[in-house]
């Protein structure tokens, strides 16, 4: 079921936000922010545990800067449980996009808190 609510949410997702996503709120950041943002989302190489929460942390900080209280996630599997903790840390409400089988978007799956 498609999300009923708009909020102002921060895309940090490493892919620009769906039409349908933008229109239940979903903003980009500035293109310097979206810089540093993939910046941290990306590996060059398997990371140690000390990597995978060091960009944790700045992916949160990035969240924080912008002003952001709610973010859509997406990104590397094994870093989401610690960007996730970051992000609550700083009270931010995280998001998960959701998408069917057949690949079509449907909503958000909002994290536990």
């Amino acid at each position: 079921m498609a999300n009923k609510f708009q909020l102002n949410i921060l895309n940090m997702a490493p892919y620009v936000a769906t039409v349908e996503q933008q229109e239940q709120g979903v903003r980009e950041p500035m293109p310097e922010a979206k810089a540093e943002l993939m910046k941290w989302l990306s590996f060059p190489e398997p990371p140690a545990p000390a990597d995978i929460v060091n960009s944790a942390k700045m992916l949160a900080y990035l969240c924080l800067q912008s002003g952001h209280t709610y973010a859509m996630i997406d990104g590397p599997a094994f870093l989401m449980p610690a960007l996730e903790k970051e992000l609550r840390e700083y009270m931010i409400q995280v998001f998960y996009p959701f998408y069917n089988a057949d690949g079509k978007y449907i909503g958000f799956v909002e994290t536990l808190p």
